[in-house]
């Protein structure tokens, strides 16, 4: 349009005219083209006619308004129907009503202003295909300059040379290529824009979480844990997670300098541990990751987050999943660095391999292996069912598996009282249970038992796992129930059934050597039933004995966990193979419960000839004792004393109490799983007395002067003793027990 001028077009006519009939009609014609050229002239030529439609209402419009005046720039049109600029405003999302639009050019094939660019007093604003919608905006106050070079318009912002975007010319006017004229008004509209933008100025906003980002910047971990808990506490995220999860990030960030700081300090000064000030930073930062993590959906900064956490934790192992994580990024240099992690940290682990087996079970619990390291990217269970991926290149020395085992894409679980032994998850429930009941039956020989009664309730039938019995003891190193081993030359073994569908199975025996307690029970020091037992089969001469097993115990796994573990192990062979195929699978397909009711009848102690078989006795429920006690950290013990003051007087916890346990529980940092286990202990430990003991103890708590029984009462103990059959040992252990309380 710049360059059409309507004096040259009447030229061009009549040179032609005369020499066609034709041609002279047009030339009449041409009187219509110069009227209508003219009133465009009026416009256009020189800018000497322009009709703003509004004044200007800011210095910025000013400038604009008064640009394209004095620079005579002929391609541009200012008059806007008020039509015009409703539809503009919807389409450039122009929503604020005092925005002023000085100047559109519409692009779009229909004339549907869906298409082109649009300049206010606040503003470029551009649409550059109405096919797909995306509005484009840059504002005058972040333009730095405005240059025209090779047939476009450059806009610069205010960072680097790097920070800028191009505008072809036809964003602006129509023009048929490359002259001198659309060149020279190409210029003039940067001229025109630049000084709109030099107008408007440039005043560097200077958002909290900008604030935020310079704390950590300038190394102020302090004030950057400061400011970001206010910005959470005074900031609605409700529709930005992104920006939440970047404040998280900067937290997380903040105590890793902490950290950093605090190792610097301790080497300083020659300390060979660890602060507790350390590990409350360790925690603090991976706690901050896991937020940000949880809360962001952009991929990129996903894996970013996953190495930084990897870096700066101190637990080797998580570090090491999470570089496995963070080894999926598509940027190159972040993916080749957190393959140097996974491969340091791996080097760390397998080069002490007695390490491994110390980490706690529910932390070691599962095991998935992988055939190569192509495999290893993103392959990381983010809900922590299972913490440890290993290539089968890469497992540590000291993981016993059983034959044909380890194997690629399988899950294997470990064994809750051998920690260096590993179980394919398949069958390991079955197997697990199998070991405690072969384990239970063999307590309950050495004990004395004359007949062993198992039923099933639930599962497995007692018929088709005795045939088993022998290859699963052999496999896990248990002692099965119907060999005569150690028993040989004095116990007789029978075994029936009681139905034919393998309901119950009987094992008689004929018991002639002393009761006792086997020294290498594997189970034992967990069940605090069979404490209770060995003490009152011992101590107490019990003659009977019912016990119901669950295979759900031997796993420690709730049904909702081992949903959880399955989403787990599903996702992750997925990751590897790219699908899992439930209908071949058998991983899960034998996790129902199993549960076995064991009746026991037990030869009485006066039967058996040996005279030192209450010095035995009393020896194994010191060991037991002893036991119980080394296997408790100090914590524990404390626990287990409240645990103990609240049973004094009552035979089960009430309300009142529950609350205080529960107190003492989290500042003592026991897991309620633990903590129901030594509540369980302490149990065990004060009902496991016989009736005639517990009428002997009923006598002494009528004798007892302050914890002293005085000798004039001795004679009447005596007499007490020798009526319930106890034995003297076994008196003066219960004498004890009541002088102490």
């Amino acid at each position: 349009m710049g360059i059409f001028n309507s004096k040259n077009l009447k030229k061009a006519v009549n040179m032609v005219a005369s020499s066609s009939p034709v041609i002279n009609a047009i030339s009449q014609a041409t009187d219509i083209v110069d009227k209508s050229m003219d009133v465009i002239d009026k416009n256009l030529n020189g800018g000497k006619n322009w009709n703003f439609s509004e004044t200007p209402k800011d210095e910025v419009a000013k400038a604009f308004m008064n640009g394209v005046r004095g620079k005579h720039i002929v391609c541009m049109m200012t008059n806007i129907s008020d039509t015009a600029k409703a539809s503009i405003r919807d389409n450039f999302n122009l929503d604020d009503i005092h925005e002023q639009i000085l100047f559109f050019n519409d692009t779009s094939f229909f004339g549907n202003k869906n298409q082109g660019i649009v300049i206010t007093n606040k503003r470029l604003a551009w649409i550059p295909d109405n096919d797909e919608g995306d509005v484009y905006s840059y504002a005058f106050n972040d333009i730095q300059r405005v240059e025209y070079r090779e047939m476009k318009i450059y806009l610069w912002g205010y960072g680097n040379d790097e920070d800028n975007v191009s505008l072809p010319l036809d964003h602006f006017f129509s023009f048929n290529g490359e002259t001198s004229a659309v060149k020279a008004d190409a210029q003039k509209i940067a001229a025109v824009l630049n000084k709109m933008a030099h107008t408007a100025g440039h005043v560097e906003e200077t958002t909290p979480t900008d604030e935020l980002a310079s704390c950590i910047d300038e190394g102020k971990p302090d004030e950057a844990i400061q400011l970001a808990n206010s910005i959470l506490s005074s900031t609605d995220f409700s529709d930005d997670n992104e920006g939440k999860a970047f404040v998280y990030y900067c937290i997380g960030l903040a105590y890793s300098q902490k950290l950093v700081k605090s190792l610097e300090e301790s080497c300083d000064k020659g300390e060979d541990t660890v602060s507790e000030e350390t590990y409350r930073y360790d925690d603090a930062l991976n706690s901050a990751f896991r937020e940000a993590l949880l809360l962001t959906e952009n991929e990129e900064f996903r894996y970013q987050i996953y190495y930084v956490n990897a870096q700066y934790c101190m637990n080797i192992f998580q570090g090491r999943q999470m570089y496995i994580a963070a080894m999926e990024s598509p940027d190159f240099e972040t993916k080749q660095k957190a393959k140097d992690g996974y491969i340091n940290s791996t080097k760390m682990i397998l080069e002490d391999p007695s390490y491994f087996p110390t980490i706690t079970y529910n932390t070691r619990k599962f095991i998935f292996t992988l055939g190569n390291e192509k495999q290893l990217p993103g392959c990381y269970d983010k809900d922590g069912n299972i913490q440890f991926v290993f290539t089968l290149n890469d497992l540590p020395s000291c993981i016993q598996f059983p034959v044909g085992h380890p194997q690629a894409n399988t899950l294997y679980i470990g064994h809750p009282f051998k920690p260096a032994t590993y179980l394919p998850f398949e069958n390991a429930t079955e197997q697990l249970f199998m070991e405690r009941v072969h384990e239970l039956c063999y307590l309950g020989q050495c004990l004395g038992a004359n007949e062993i009664r198992i039923k099933r309730l639930r599962g497995l039938d007692t018929a088709s796992s005795e045939a088993k019995q022998l290859d699963v003891s052999g496999e896990l190193d248990v002692k099965a129930v119907n060999v005569g081993g150690s028993f040989g030359r004095n116990t007789a073994v029978q075994n029936s059934y009681s139905s034919k569908d393998g309901m119950e199975l009987v094992q008689t025996y004929l018991p002639t050597k002393q009761p006792y307690c086997p020294d290498d029970l594997v189970w034992l020091d967990s069940e605090t039933s069979w404490q209770a037992l060995v003490k009152q089969r011992l101590n107490g001469n019990i003659l009977s004995y019912s016990l119901h097993l669950s295979s759900s115990e031997s796993v420690s796994m709730t049904s909702s966990k081992v949903q959880s573990v399955k989403a787990s192990f599903e996702y992750l062979v997925t990751k590897v193979s790219g699908t899992y195929d439930a209908k071949t699978d058998k991983t899960f397909s034998k996790t129902e419960e199993i549960e076995w009711e064991i009746d026991m009848q037990f030869k009485p102690l006066q039967d058996f000839e040996d005279d030192n078989v209450n010095a035995s006795n009393g020896q194994a429920v010191a060991q037991i004792a002893q036991t119980q006690k080394s296997e408790l950290s100090e914590d524990e013990l404390a626990y287990k004393e409240e645990v103990e003051f609240c049973l004094e007087d009552a035979s089960e916890i009430d309300a009142h109490s529950r609350k205080f346990l529960e107190r003492k529980r989290q500042k003592l940092g026991l897991s309620e799983t633990r903590a129901q286990e030594i509540e369980d202990m302490v149990k065990a430990s004060l009902v496991s007395f016989t009736d005639e003991e517990k009428e002997y103890m009923e006598a002494l708590d009528d004798v007892i002067e302050d914890g002293v029984i005085p000798d004039n009462v001795r004679r009447l103990l005596e007499r007490e003793r020798k009526s319930l059959g106890i034995s003297e040992e076994r008196a003066k252990e219960l004498e004890e027990i009541k002088c102490k309380a």
